[in-house]
């Protein structure tokens, strides 16, 4: 329950910033996520 609690934790938090860090690289634009 540690493992797959600290994986996942650390999984979604990590996707996020990556997700966020290729748009605002792409884009240059961090708060546009959604907006065109």
């Amino acid at each position: 329950m540690t493992r797959a609690g600290r994986g996942k934790g650390e999984e979604k938090p990590r996707k996020l910033v990556g997700h966020s860090a290729l748009i605002s690289n792409t884009e240059e634009s961090p708060v546009s996520p959604s907006r065109p």
